[in-house]
This record gives C-alpha cells, structure tokens and sequence, in this order.
C-alpha cells in the first residue's frame, strides 16, 4: 500500500515537539536551582516520584480496573463518569502521594520551602519530557518508514497480528501528512498550566508536610488533582468536544490553583525549623521558666 509522503512542516513540527521536551523543563530546572541555589537532586526526586507513583505503580490498578477481562473493568470501561473518575481519582493519589513521600520520608531534612517548587519543576518536567519526547520520537520513526517505503509491510504485518493496531497506524499516517507546527501549540499551552498545577500542588503538599496541624493539605492536593483530571477525561469521553474549550478550563484551573499556591509560598517561612531545633527550643524555654 502506498502512503502519502511526509512534509517538511510535519518534521518541523516533531523537532518542535522534542525540543519543547527536552529544553523546557531543563531550563526551568536549572534557572530555578542556581537563582534559589537550591540541590537539584530534589528536582531529579520529583522525577523520579513522577516515574515511581504514576508511571510504575499506577499501573497496576490501572491494569485490573481498566481490564474487560473482568466484571469490574467492564463496569469502569463501560460508564462514562467511572471511567473519568476513576482515571483521575488514581492520578491524584498516586501522584500527590509521590509527593508526600518524597518530602517526608526520601528529603524530610530539606527544609527550605525552595524545595517544594524544585520538586515541582522535577513532577511537571518528568511529564513533560515522557510525553512530548516518546511521541515526537514514534512519530519521526513512521515518519521516516512512510518516506522509505517501509511503513505498508509494518501495516500489513500487524494486521495478521492484530486488525485494530493496523487500523491505528493508519490512522497515525493519515495523522502525520496534516500535521504541522501550529498543531504543537495547543500541546504547549497545556502542558505550561500542568507545570503550573504540579508546581503549585508540590508548594501544598510541602506545607501540609512540614506545618504541624496542616496534614490535611494532602488530601486536598488529591481532591484538586483529581478534578483537574476529571476534565481530561470527559474530553476523552466526548463530553467536551472542543479541544480549545478544554485547554481554556485546564489553564483557568492551574492559573487559580497556582496564584492561591504562590500566595501560600509568600506565607511560608524560607527555611522550616528543624525537630531538633523546636526540641532544643523548648528544653530552652522550660530552663527559662525553672529560673535556671
């Protein structure tokens, strides 16, 4: 079968798709730390919680309740607002919980309020990177196998294997001949108010860690994940059909969440007392009132 040649607008756009990957949230990482002078291992920690909590252990219960093979992943699968509350309830806990690990257990000495926006950058920037990266790389692999001739044997091949893979290849041809450096924009602008989401959840998760009494903090940072996401999922499901509208209510959200989050970070202390300094602190104090 013979396939449409590729264009050079459809290049410029994945180069565009993979520098916006890999620069943005090194960029921001970098510019961060050296202002703040903050450790950049803490931007890595949010990295590497992103790929711990949402990418590996997500997993797992996304593979039963996402399953047809059994009685409830066919429920899930089967209804609209399950399958939007369920993908995105997962995603606001695993995600926040990355973050309440990290900071209490992994980096629970690092007490400069710094820390909660490099871990932030480290969350968003992970996303950032798996996303836009993996996707400009499969599109230039078809790409390219579309110019060369190869792409008709891939095709044909997993059609013998699986008819529905074929038909999303495609698909993915069809995708790639219209597409062009505008189209890389809209995936920008949403991707800039998730930075800002994960930044801003990143600041609350850290105080309800590091203030007594605001433990609670952390559910809250699950309860506002969860619908940020909810919005991704009726888009999925054909509730909201317009992708402008969708991006308009995800910048809205992280925008609000953001300023309330920078509002809260003006508030915070820069460095958090220590344990042993409130316990030094008070057997000072209790000397003090024993006249000593």
């Amino acid at each position: 079968m013979e396939y449409q040649m590729i264009g050079s607008q459809a290049f410029t756009a994945i180069i565009m798709m993979m520098s916006f990957g890999l620069f943005v949230p090194l960029i921001a990482a970098i510019v961060w730390t050296k202002v703040k002078k903050d450790k950049f291992t803490t931007v890595l920690l949010g990295a590497a919680g992103f790929a711990a909590f949402a990418i590996i252990l997500e997993a797992i219960p996304k593979a039963i309740l996402f399953n047809r093979k059994n009685i409830l992943g066919v429920y899930v699968m089967s209804h609209n607002w399950s399958y939007i509350l369920v993908g995105a309830l997962l995603a606001g806990i695993f995600e926040e919980t990355a973050r309440f690990f990290v900071f209490k257990v992994i980096i629970k000495g690092r007490k400069n309020k710094a820390t909660a926006v490099s871990y932030g950058i480290g969350h968003g920037g992970i996303e950032i990177m798996y996303l836009f990266i993996s996707a400009a790389v499969n599109n230039l692999i078809y790409a390219i196998l579309i110019n060369i001739g190869g792409f008709g044997a891939m095709v044909e091949q997993m059609a013998a294997i699986d008819p529905s893979g074929a038909e999303q290849l495609e698909q993915i041809a069809a995708a790639l001949v219209t597409l062009n450096p505008a189209d890389t924009l809209l995936g920008f602008w949403e991707r800039i108010s998730a930075m800002l989401f994960h930044i801003a959840c990143s600041i609350i998760v850290f105080r309800g860690v590091r203030e007594k009494g605001k433990i609670w903090l952390y559910p809250v940072a699950i309860l506002l994940h969860t619908g940020f996401d909810c919005v991704a999922g009726m888009y999925q499901v054909g509730i909201i059909r317009n992708a402008y509208a969708v991006e308009g209510i995800f910048f809205g959200i992280s925008i609000a969440v953001f300023a309330v989050s920078i509002l809260m970070y003006k508030k915070m202390p820069d460095v958090y007392d220590s344990d042993e300094d409130d316990a030094e602190a008070k057997q000072l104090e209790d000397i003090k009132k024993l006249g000593l």
